[in-house]
């Protein structure tokens, strides 16, 4: 990858952003594709980052329409991800301990 490339790739985890939730595949989340259509249309590049099978996810990206997307079981260098599971890291470790201790996914929120 060039640093150009490397500079405009986003890469989206695919359980709990593409679809709400970590084990069975559901239907896509309102507005995903439209996400993604917008950001291509800004010239990014998007890329998925998944430790489930990529051929499952291929076949779940056909079966609803979205576009061929390349997908990773290793951490590409990107200019950001984007992950229901993250915890965003200021420079602060008190701050993280507490963040992480707090952390709950936005989808198992009650």
């Amino acid at each position: 990858m060039n640093s150009e490339y490397v500079k405009n790739l986003i890469c989206f985890d695919f359980d709990g952003v593409f679809h709400q939730g970590e084990r069975e595949l559901k239907e896509p989340l309102p507005g995903i594709l439209d996400c993604l259509t917008s950001l291509v249309n800004d010239g990014y590049h998007i890329v998925i980052l998944s430790a489930r099978n990529p051929a499952t996810i291929n076949k779940w990206l056909t079966y609803y329409d979205f576009p061929i997307i390349p997908i990773y079981r290793n951490k590409p260098p990107a200019f950001c991800y984007v992950d229901d599971r993250a915890v965003n890291f200021n420079g602060n470790y008190s701050e993280l301990i507490s963040s992480i201790k707090k952390f709950n996914p936005w989808w198992n929120s009650a």
